[in-house]
């Protein structure tokens, strides 16, 4: 503790602290998700994308990868956006 600090108020702020394994598991599992949906999405709109960047067109595999891989992100950027404002608007203790 730094001197003048009393403990007892240190602990305190310490425990309004966020836990680092938490924000890891919320992390993964915004991580899981946002696959899971990028993906699902990437499907349905398929039909809708250039042929070039539909899975199983026999053309060069990696721009529907990419495509598949911007879903992702796009729904992962969503998702943090959303978990941060809900962080944010989170009652006080």
């Amino acid at each position: 503790m730094a001197k003048g600090v009393d403990p007892a108020i240190g602990r305190d702020v310490g425990d309004m602290l966020p836990d680092d394994d938490s924000h890891r598991t919320i992390t993964w599992f915004l991580c899981l998700l946002a696959i899971l949906i990028g993906n699902t999405f990437y499907f349905i709109f398929s039909p809708l994308l250039p042929v070039a960047a539909q899975m199983g067109s026999g053309s060069n595999p990696g721009l529907p990868v990419l495509a598949d891989l911007w879903f992702c992100i796009s729904a992962f950027g969503v998702l943090s956006l959303l978990a941060s404002r809900h962080r944010r608007n989170k009652p006080k203790k």
